[in-house]
């Protein structure tokens, strides 16, 4: 977890302590402990390619096969560090940005 989401949750599980928060609607990956949470929906990814690209060949694409293509990257954070680049860090592998 970087540095600000820590700071960020550790804010959070404070303010909530003392009362001074009564609901928090984000994206917790991991919520403190003693919190109730529900989810309020699920978020799917959508890989878009050229039509007829080699890689689509499949119905499937292998994480070996993915990471050696080049990505296009779309973001509203203005960041490089999104849900897709975590799970990979974790596997020691990276996609590249175009």
């Amino acid at each position: 977890m970087s540095t600000n989401r820590k700071r960020v949750a550790e804010t959070l599980k404070q303010r909530r302590q003392q009362g001074a928060i009564e609901v928090a609607v984000g994206v917790f990956p991991h919520p403190p402990q003693q919190t109730q949470y529900k989810p309020l929906f699920e978020e799917r990814f959508v890989g878009i390619a050229r039509q007829a690209h080699p890689a689509l060949e499949q119905s499937t694409i292998s994480l070996e096969s993915f990471t050696k293509l080049s990505h296009a990257l779309t973001t509203l954070r203005r960041d490089r560090v999104g849900a897709i680049d975590r799970v990979l860090h974790e596997q020691h592998l990276e996609q590249r940005i175009a």
